[in-house]
C-alpha cells in the first residue's frame, strides 16, 4: 500500500508514463530506431547527472539548499506543511544568493545536456 501512495505523489510520474508509452510505440513501429533513441536519451541524462556533480564539487559551500532557513530533510520527515509559510523558506538576506545558486546549477546542467545532445 505504501508503494502506491508514494507513486501517487511522485513528481513527473505522468511525464514518465507518457515517455514509456511513446517509446514502446516507437519500438513497435521502428525497432531499430528505439535503441538509438534510448542511447541518445541516456547520454543526455548522463550529461545532466555529470553536470550536477560537477556543480557540487566546484561549489561545495554555495549549494542552493545551504540558503534555506531550516534543514529541508527535517520538514520532509515530519510531513508537516503549514499553509501560512513557504514549503522551504529561504533566509531573507540570502534570497538573491539562493536564486543565483539555483540558476548556476540549472545553467551548468542545461549547457552540458545541450553540448552532448549536439554532439550526438
Amino acid at each position: 500500500m505504501s508503494i502506491f501512495r508514494s507513486l501517487r505523489h511522485a513528481r513527473m510520474l505522468l511525464c514518465a508514463l507518457i515517455a514509456v508509452v511513446l517509446w514502446s510505440v516507437l519500438g513497435h513501429v521502428a525497432p531499430r530506431e528505439a535503441v538509438t533513441v534510448l542511447y541518445k536519451v541516456t547520454m543526455v541524462l548522463t550529461a545532466a547527472v555529470a553536470a550536477y556533480w560537477v556543480d557540487r564539487w566546484l561549489y561545495p559551500y554555495a549549494r542552493p539548499e545551504g540558503y534555506l532557513a531550516e534543514e529541508w530533510r527535517d520538514r520532509i520527515d515530519a510531513g508537516k506543511w503549514p499553509d501560512d509559510i513557504e514549503d522551504f523558506p529561504v533566509v531573507a538576506e540570502s534570497r538573491t544568493l539562493f536564486a543565483v545558486a539555483c540558476l548556476r546549477r540549472t545553467m551548468l546542467m542545461a549547457v552540458a545536456m545541450l553540448a552532448v545532445g549536439m554532439g550526438l
